[in-house]
């Protein structure tokens, strides 16, 4: 067996997008937060009335759709301020004016949408935004390369659920089926990094598929229900707090 390791930025998962909507404006807020909600239901759409608040929940977030003109701050100074955390955030503008295009490319702005909002429009720029993040998290999403007898296998590390060992074998229990092969869940846990953990001498699980969990053991969105060893169980809740607020998320 031989594991090849290929860590790079945080994997998304295109269908949990973090979309954020800063509007002053209720009722435009929540029409395009309406309109997030259709195309794409399981993001987490967060909306804000005022730049500050959106500055402080910045980190994690992947979409923001941005007023220039809001009550309390000028969107292109916020936009500013994120650039300093959060380089890889997709910044689509929002105005009634459209002199203010060519400034939202000092910031990198990936789209703007001129008030009153097309919804066409809105749903063109929407997919683009998504699908660049897509493209993008092809190019950096981690791998593990598993090599059975003659032939080698590329797993993505968004791909697998959890790992399982069985005496000397190891079954990955991925989206696409089980691969199983020789070999030591140990080395396997090294080569995964921070998104997987060892909550048991037999199991390996992605903490991006965990639905909810206890004492006794986790639930992974799928259904599947693992054993968690007692003596794992706070280093594990530990962990996966500290996971969940690295992307961005509240518990």
């Amino acid at each position: 067996m031989n594991f090849n390791n290929r860590n790079q930025h945080n994997e998304i998962q295109v269908m949990k997008l973090r979309i954020a909507v800063c509007e002053d404006e209720k009722v435009i807020r929540e029409s395009i937060a309406e309109k997030i909600y259709i195309r794409y239901p399981k993001s987490q759409i967060v909306q804000f009335e005022k730049g500050e608040q959106l500055l402080r929940e910045a980190e994690g977030i992947d979409i923001v759709f941005l007023d220039i003109l809001l009550e309390d701050m000028n969107g292109l100074e916020i936009a500013k301020r994120i650039r300093e955390k959060n380089q890889d955030i997709t910044i689509i503008f929002i105005t009634a004016y459209e002199k203010y295009v060519y400034d939202a490319f000092d910031v990198r702005a990936f789209q703007f949408l001129v008030k009153p909002i097309d919804s066409v429009k809105f749903y063109k720029v929407l997919q683009s935004a998504v699908e660049n993040i897509q493209i993008k998290d092809r190019k950096e999403e981690p791998f593990t390369i598993i090599k059975k007898g003659h032939s080698t296998y590329k797993i993505y590390h968004h791909q697998l659920y959890y790992a399982e060992v069985l005496g000397r074998r190891i079954k990955l229990h991925t989206v696409e089926g089980i691969h199983e092969f020789n070999g030591k869940l140990a080395e396997l846990e090294d080569s995964l990094g921070p998104s997987f953990y060892r909550i048991h001498r037999s199991y390996l699980v992605n903490l991006n598929y965990i639905s909810s969990y206890d004492a006794v053991e986790v639930t992974l969105d799928h259904g599947q229900q693992l054993v968690i060893a007692q003596k794992k169980y706070p280093n594990f809740v530990q962990a996966y707090l500290q996971f969940m607020k690295n992307k961005g998320l509240k518990l």
